[in-house]
Parts: C-alpha cells; structure tokens; sequence
C-alpha cells in the first residue's frame, strides 16, 4: 500500500498554465498539451459587448464594497491605489473615475447636517420666545449637543452603517425638539418655584425633581413605545427604519437622564431670583 500527497491547483491564472494543459493521453503514455496544437492568450472575458466611454473604445472596472466594509475607505483606498498604478502606465493610457456612489451618499449628509443645524437653531429661537430669558434658555440648550454627541457615541457602539447613515442622521434631526421637551419642563419648574414661592434654587431644584420625576419617565416611555416597535418589523422595511427608530428612541432616553441629572444642576447653579419678564403681551398692554 502508498499514500501520494498530491497538491491541485483549483484556478488557472497564467498563460503558462493553460498552455500545459492535458488534452490527451496518448498509447505510448506521451502527453498532448494545449500548447502542442494552439496557444493560449490573455482575452476578454465577453466579446458580445464592448464599452465606450466619452465617445472613445475603453475598459471598464467595477469596484464593489464587501458587506459590512466602510463606503468611503474603500473609495479613497481605490483612488490612491490608481494613483499609485498610473505613474506605471503605458504612455497615453489615462483613467477616470466616471461613477462613484459616495458623492451621493456625501451630498446626502451635508444637506442632513445643514438641516440638523437649522433644526437647532429653531428650537433654540423657540426656548428663547417661550421662556424669554437668555440664562433660562441656556440650560435647555445645553443639553441639545450633549444628547446628540450621546447619541453618536451609542449608534457607534451598535456599529450603524454609514451607507445608511442618511437615515440615522434624519432620527436625529427629528429628535432635536424632543431632546429638549424634558429640560425645559424641569427648567420652566424650577424658575417658576423661584419667583413665586422665593425659595433658593438649589431647593427649587430638589423640589422641581421630585414633583416631575414621574411625569418626565413617564412621557418618555410613552415617546420610546411609539418608535421601538418600528425597529422589530419584518423584511426590508425593518432593516431600513431599524436605526431610524432606535436612534430616536436612544436619545430620547439620553435626554431624559440629562433632564433628571444635570438640568436640575445647571438650574441650581445659574438661576436667580428676578422679578418675571415681560412678555409680549405685557408690552402691547404697556404700548
């Protein structure tokens, strides 16, 4: 009895290699190769079509990101890969890039990120209408960037893709009015109980808690029950809006806990006892 190791080659990949291939085995035990009755060269794997590009004859390249593989990286590695294979080029061979799917996916997120800023600084102009006092406004302010770098730090964690990043960052710019409906109740409580009751702010602050506790947790369950759900549906649609919902649902329960925690803190710190502000109304009566 023998035992032969054999190692097989499973993919042909030179010229070389097809060229020795056996065709046939003859009595005498000879081999007729590949290369004894034709040769073998480099082709195209098609010739039912052929590609044109600007008007002239050129050959195309596909690019496809692996699952799971970061959208730009591979973008970028791809460019700086034809840029270092271009300095080896055969004179008057050129290259250009005529589709990349990250310009959409960049133009996508800088109109994002223009709307979350606008988004911004429309609930601030409203917190300032609303409670028209510029200290009073600060607190709940604050806690805008807090819950949403809070909220990147979390879609990071759960390793969110950045293809679908457009629809995380959509989450976030329609939970820019929630993230600060809590820290204005609490804040809105806190000054009321220091003008009117004229008690210090740290204790208006621990009153002002233990009046709104409940209500703060109870508003944000109900706020997380609705968008929690969306992220178990089924098929496609529950992949696509799986991170639109749990983005929203994670800020607000991050803005509930700055609401609880440091807004009262803020409050105690900045608030002071003032005569109210005079309201519109106030000045129309006056004029």
């Amino acid at each position: 009895m023998y035992q032969i190791d054999l190692r097989a080659i499973s993919r042909l990949t030179e010229i070389q290699e097809f060229d020795n291939l056996v065709i046939k085995t003859a009595v005498d035990g000879s081999l007729i190769k590949l290369k004894d009755v034709g040769r073998a060269e480099l082709g195209a794997q098609n010739y039912s079509s052929f590609l044109r590009f600007k008007g002239e004859e050129g050959v195309g390249i596909g690019i496809l990101a692996t699952p799971g593989s970061n959208l730009f990286n591979v973008a970028r590695s791809v460019k700086n890969e034809m840029a270092r294979l271009y300095q080896s080029f055969p004179p008057g061979m050129k290259y250009q890039v005529a589709f990349h799917t990250t310009t959409i996916v960049e133009g996508s997120l800088k109109e994002v990120i223009k709307t979350l800023l606008e988004a911004i600084a429309l609930v601030i102009l409203v917190i300032l209408i609303s409670l028209q006092d510029w200290c009073t406004t600060l607190i709940p302010v604050i806690t805008i960037p807090l819950s949403l770098i809070s909220t990147f730090a979390v879609v990071k964690v759960f390793n969110f893709s950045i293809n679908t990043l457009a629809i995380t960052m959509f989450g976030l710019t329609l939970g820019t009015g929630m993230v600060v409906d809590d820290a204005i109740i609490v804040v809105e409580n806190i000054s009321r109980l220091i003008q009117e009751k004229g008690i210090p702010p740290r204790q208006a602050a621990s009153l002002a808690i233990t009046e709104l506790t409940g209500a703060v947790i109870a508003t944000s369950l109900v706020l997380m029950a609705v968008f929690v759900p969306v992220a178990f549906f089924p098929g496609s649609t529950g992949q696509i809006y799986k991170q639109f919902a749990l983005t929203i649902a994670f800020s607000i329960a991050i803005s509930t806990f700055l609401a609880l925690t440091l807004t009262p803190s803020l409050a105690a710190l900045l608030l002071r006892q003032s005569p109210p502000p005079r309201g519109i109304v106030g000045f129309l009566l006056l004029v």
